[in-house]
């Protein structure tokens, strides 16, 4: 056996430790995988430390404090992040928001892609709790569709609607559906039995900018 000193060092496998703390509880993690996956930590851990101060986050003394997350919302991030089994166990639409928020927080876009993909599937018929998610995270594509939905949803927007996007916004869907409703009527034969094909997305921008 050689001194400790002479051994080499593989790369892949020789893992930095990174200790965090959420509402009191401590977690020891690889950091090159929060590196790897968050721009908000690889920017972080990039800052030079001095030789002379122990860094943040190198001991269980000494932990890198994320005060404004709560452990409700990490614990299923960390979940995708370092998944234990081959299945993550998230099972819950609940569990996946929590993954989208941190992802969106810690720009990890990966991560972030993959919490949409599950989100969109799950409310792919519920679009007024989609439009929530996608305004409140900025899932552009998302809320385009979300709203042309909404436009032509047979059902009027009711105070249920407007509990979970906001008086403020059901009050724009509504005017998108009485202007995308005028717009039909002037450049198509509409027949109260059958909507003909029609384009929302340039009214839908015209009143709801952020989709542009």
């Amino acid at each position: 056996m050689g001194e400790p000193d002479a051994y080499k060092i593989d790369e892949e496998f020789y893992f930095d430790i990174v200790y965090l703390l959420v509402e009191g509880y401590l977690y020891k993690l690889p950091k090159r995988t929060l590196i790897d996956n968050s721009e908000t930590f690889r920017d972080m851990f990039s800052v030079p430390q001095s030789d002379a101060v122990p860094a943040e986050g190198s001991s269980k003394d000494l932990p890198i404090r994320l005060d404004q997350i709560e452990r409700v919302d990490f614990v299923p991030f960390l979940k995708i992040l370092f998944p234990l089994r081959q299945a993550h166990g998230l099972r819950r639409a609940s569990e996946w928001i929590s993954v989208l928020k941190l992802a969106s927080l810690w720009m990890c876009d990966g991560v972030r892609e993959e919490a949409i993909a599950v989100l969109k599937e799950h409310y792919a018929k519920d679009h007024i709790r989609s439009l929530e998610i996608s305004m409140k995270f900025d899932v552009k594509e998302w809320m385009l569709s979300s709203l042309g939905s909404l436009a032509i949803r047979e059902e009027p927007i009711e105070a249920a609607d407007a509990e979970v996007v906001g008086i403020e916004c059901a009050l724009r869907i509504c005017k998108l559906r009485e202007k995308g409703m005028t717009d039909m009527i002037r450049g198509t034969t509409f027949s109260s039995f059958q909507r003909r094909p029609f384009d929302y997305s340039t009214t839908i921008k015209s009143i709801f900018p952020e989709c542009a």
